[in-house]
């Protein structure tokens, strides 16, 4: 092995220590948040001079891990950084330097895409996310990184197969499992559910339409469910809760954003004509994944980041999600965390 691949190697765990300790800072810091928050309730209207110390000491405590996390997330971005720019994949998933190309393979070395693509063989279960929340100038947090994770995601459904087009649920099913760390697409999702069962007359776990390519792959949560839990991730379905005008409540918009920044999957079903500004499509499903949450700084659900398997990542408002949702089709979330 090279100097350099060795330096990648050692560069490649820094990174990874880098954000499990980004996400464990983190954590720290949202329990010395709450523990001042119950410490300002308990205390209201009550003089508090005599516990003035702690209050200061917490909130001391609470700055420097902002600010360790705040670093943490500087090194892996340095580290990952550096990555791109020194070291790529070949064909056959050795990481070699840029710029070298091997004679026997006469092959190009691979995209970014590719030195980002999962390499596992089983989904990731985790115990928490190794991921955490980053905080720009104005104190807006977003979890993890959307506009990185979008580049090993599929955003183009239909190409498996000209007869399969309507798979938007297949490629949100193979975007989870890539969230998990294994190497599945849309191609592996159509040859599953489209034969799952066998028979001729046997349901299928997707549309299978020979006189429409547009209708043939379209998937329900409960299908999607059994496409997941094949290929290694176990999975709930949760109603969308309602207001009593029968709108999507806000706390459907707090359930998803708790979801996706403890690190599980999250596939949601939206109204077509409304997400593509598009009203020839009003009423119909969509399925997209959701891949990011960012927060104001007071906590507040700002929006979302939605992996939509015709353009890649789009970032949406959490009230204009609240509208979109389709409050009558269930919400598909990981019972592992997968990232």
């Amino acid at each position: 092995m090279s100097d350099l691949l060795i330096i990648a190697q050692q560069i490649i765990n820094l990174v990874t220590y880098a954000e499990n300790a980004t996400a464990q800072v983190r954590t720290y810091s949202k329990q010395a948040s709450e523990i001042l928050a119950l410490i300002s309730n308990v205390l209201r209207e009550t003089n508090q001079r005599e516990y003035q110390e702690l209050i200061n000491q917490l909130t001391i405590s609470k700055t420097k891990l902002n600010y360790a996390a705040d670093c943490l997330v500087g090194v892996s971005k340095s580290g990952n950084d550096w990555l791109r720019e020194h070291i790529s994949n070949n064909s056959n998933g050795t990481t070699v330097p840029n710029g070298y190309v091997n004679a026997d393979e006469q092959s190009e070395t691979n995209t970014l895409e590719e030195l980002f693509k999962p390499t596992r063989k089983t989904p990731r279960d985790l115990s928490v996310s190794q991921y955490g929340f980053t905080k720009d100038a104005s104190g807006m947090e977003t979890y993890d990184s959307p506009l990185e994770v979008d580049q090993y995601l599929y955003a183009e459904q239909g190409s498996a197969y000209d007869n399969f087009k309507g798979t938007c649920g297949l490629c949100s099913c193979a975007n989870v499992l890539r969230l998990a760390g294994v190497n599945y697409g849309e191609k592996e999702m159509i040859d599953y559910a489209a034969n799952q069962q066998g028979g001729f007359f046997a349901t299928r776990l997707c549309t299978v339409n020979p006189f429409n390519p547009s209708a043939s792959g379209g998937t329900t949560p409960k299908q999607r469910q059994q496409i997941l839990d094949n290929f290694g991730v176990s999975s709930s379905i949760f109603d969308v809760k309602t207001d009593a005008d029968g709108k999507t409540s806000i706390d459907t918009i707090n359930d998803l954003a708790k979801w996706v920044s403890e690190g599980r999957g999250v596939i949601i079903d939206v109204d077509a004509g409304l997400f593509y500004n598009s009203p020839q499509n009003y009423g119909k499903g969509h399925a997209v994944t959701l891949t990011s949450v960012e927060k104001n700084k007071y906590g507040d659900v700002t929006a979302f980041y939605i992996l939509d398997s015709n353009q890649g990542t789009v970032k949406c408002n959490a009230w204009e999600l609240q509208d979109m949702l389709r409050n009558f089709v269930g919400i598909n979330v990981t019972s592992q965390i997968i990232r």
